[in-house]
């Protein structure tokens, strides 16, 4: 009898038509056309919204149909996405969530299943784009950082050089940690080309690398024709007993240290007197 009403009002009220094709969804599981699903998620009162759940399980269409009315109805619209989220591969999950406040992807961080090794992958960057506490002690590997050190990522971030330095922990903190494998990873990137001096001395001075290869990776600085580099490899490997430092890099660090005093003996003798007490 139901069926038979829902029927006769599609063809008594065609304005009615699209409701009812939702409502013989719900109670007779007879898809709906998308199109219903669109008009009744538009205007329906939020509060209703819920009703999805008597439905088919929704289509990615229809997600993104839901999604779309966060504007109007913004927490009930995450939470109700919340519920279908865990189940989405991580393409969808980014498909899906465009119209999400950074703030509501936090809200439902666990849902979104990021910390999953095999989801890790695919979404960190996409996390870390919309708000970088969705990586907070997440773990980067080496592919990962390949794509943070690309052209359209490193842009964002001030650039490649200083993402780099980020990365090794000279400025800034980062919201995620390195696996040994990127962390070694970062540390070679690091020192391709005529890297400065300064974020050479940090390598050379790391606690993180062990003696032996941080020696193989600074050979080629050790006796780089640029005494500047030589200093800055000599003078942060000179903290780690046992390290082997050849004499000409040995003398560019004396040097510079000699430079270092001059310059400050001679910035001291234009300071005032101090005052007297």
């Amino acid at each position: 009898l139901q069926a038979e009403w829902i029927s006769l009002a599609r063809k008594t009220h065609p304005t009615l038509a699209p409701l009812g094709d939702l409502m013989r969804e719900a109670q007779q599981r007879i898809p709906a056309p998308d199109t219903a699903f669109q008009g009744w998620a538009r205007t329906v009162p939020c509060d209703q919204l819920q009703d999805t759940k008597a439905l088919l399980p929704p289509s990615i269409a229809r997600l993104r149909m839901l999604a779309r009315t966060q504007p109007r109805c913004a927490d009930l619209t995450a939470q109700l996405l919340e519920f279908y989220l865990v189940r989405l591969s991580p393409e969808d999950l980014i498909d899906v969530t465009q119209p999400l406040t950074s703030q509501q992807l936090l809200a439902m961080r666990d849902s979104l299943r990021i910390a999953e090794p095999a989801r890790t992958e695919a979404l960190f960057i996409w996390a870390l784009e919309r708000d970088h506490n969705l990586v907070h002690r997440l773990t980067a590997t080496p592919s990962i950082v390949s794509k943070l050190l690309s052209p359209v990522h490193a842009n964002r971030r001030g650039g490649r050089e200083a993402l780099l330095d980020a990365l090794l922990g000279r400025r800034g903190l980062l919201s995620f940690g390195l696996s040994p494998e990127a962390f070694q990873f970062v540390v070679r990137e690091s020192l391709k080309g005529k890297p400065p001096p300064e974020r050479v001395a940090h390598i050379a001075a790391s606690s993180r690398i062990p003696l032996a290869e941080k020696q193989a990776l600074l050979a080629g600085l050790l006796r780089s024709r640029d005494p500047r580099l030589r200093a800055a490899a000599a003078g942060g490997l000179a903290r780690t007993v046992g390290a082997v430092i050849p004499q000409a890099a040995a003398r560019a660090c004396v040097a510079e240290l000699r430079t270092a005093r001059a310059c400050m003996d001679a910035r001291g003798t234009t300071l005032a007197a101090p005052p007297p007490r």
